[in-house]
């Protein structure tokens, strides 16, 4: 298979072939798509981002009751 990237509009859930892959008449493709998030989309998965960082943040982390031991650490 040989691989062509392109940008196209979906219009009536159609998607128009550029004028040359047309020309070569393609009759099996493999498609991928690739949508792009809108700005209130990507708003809200960094704003879910953000509050996970947050309540990691707020764990509180006792180093010194768990050190391992050198025979620990390697064990499998």
């Amino acid at each position: 298979m040989q691989a062509v990237e392109f940008e196209a509009d979906v219009t009536n859930g159609v998607i128009q072939l550029p004028a040359i892959l047309q020309r070569n008449n393609p009759s099996h493709l493999k498609i991928i798509a690739l949508f792009s998030d809108t700005q209130k989309t990507a708003g809200r998965h960094i704003n879910n981002a953000l509050n996970f960082i947050d309540k990691i943040g707020q764990i509180p982390l006792n180093w010194e009751n768990d050190k391992m031991t050198r025979e620990q650490m390697n064990e499998r």
